[in-house]
């Protein structure tokens, strides 16, 4: 896993939008992107591909943060969804997890 470094000045897209005003869910993308959940990584067809993290709070909306580099370009989004939105975003190969499964009986 290379780090992800999100810029400042990059941001402005963000609260330009206001209907949406997305800038009230950065510190939850920021804080997705160093603590995720689950990271996936979803390959193309042309052998790039993109990574998802995925971020889950005591709230009502749950944080999804979308990169692709390619070349080294960055294109890069942040959601948020409910809870039950999130499994459609779980596909791909998941690269890490920061839970552990409880072990069933009979499993060493």
């Amino acid at each position: 896993m290379c780090p992800v470094l999100v810029r400042r000045e990059h941001l402005l897209h963000i609260v330009e939008k206001r209907p949406n005003a997305r800038e009230r869910f950065t510190d939850f993308a920021q804080d997705t992107l160093k603590k995720p959940l689950e990271i996936w990584k979803i390959s193309y067809d042309d052998d790039s591909f993109r990574l998802t993290y995925i971020g889950v709070y005591n709230t009502k909306y749950q944080m999804l943060v979308v990169i692709h580099i390619d070349h080294g370009n960055v294109l890069w989004n942040f959601m948020n969804c409910d809870k039950k939105g999130l499994n459609k975003h779980r596909h791909g190969e998941l690269l890490f997890q920061s839970y552990r499964w409880p072990k069933q009986k009979g499993q060493p």
